[in-house]
């Protein structure tokens, strides 16, 4: 994705230059991964806590540990063991919005971008890079054309007729 400065202010800036808050977030997050769970059956589950209202985030967001999150989980009609795997989402999701906003934050506070950057990504190891946070980012920016060129490894196509290793046509 190729983002034009006023693209890039949407993500952490809304129309009224406020920062987005941690609850705008969880909501793009939530939208992205319903987006690319929708066809999978064996993800039902897991949409059960991406369709969760903002309560129940804020619920997550408090709980802090795994340990305390699961009964949470399992009132979305959770069993314990899908209750046990979605903590990870929820506590992926949740260090997200806590960073967007927190660089939303910083930057509605007139820091640099570089500064803004290093003060929310200092002793993080996880990427950006998601397949949902790619899709969350495109949404929050306005749903831009994306560009794509593709390439192929293959080799070349042999021509018809052509003498193969074993020296028959």
């Amino acid at each position: 994705m190729s983002l034009d400065p006023a693209q890039c202010r949407q993500l952490f800036i809304d129309a009224n230059d406020k920062a987005h808050d941690w609850a705008f977030y969880i909501g793009e997050i939530c939208s992205a991964q319903k987006t690319i769970l929708a066809e999978d059956p064996e993800s039902a589950y897991r949409l059960r806590l991406f369709n969760a209202d903002q309560d129940t985030w804020k619920n997550l967001q408090e709980a802090g540990a795994a340990a305390n999150m699961t009964p949470i989980l399992k009132s979305l009609r959770m069993s314990d063991a899908e209750s046990e795997l979605s903590v990870t989402d929820a506590l992926t999701a949740i260090w997200w919005a806590e960073a967007m906003a927190s660089y939303a934050t910083a930057l509605a506070r007139g820091k640099s971008p570089q500064a803004a950057a290093k003060e929310v990504l200092e002793d993080s190891n996880r990427g950006y890079s998601e397949p949902w946070m790619v899709l969350a980012a495109w949404n929050m920016s306005g749903k831009p054309a994306i560009k794509s060129a593709f390439t192929s490894s293959l080799p070349e196509p042999v021509a018809e007729g052509t003498v193969g290793a074993s020296g028959s046509a």
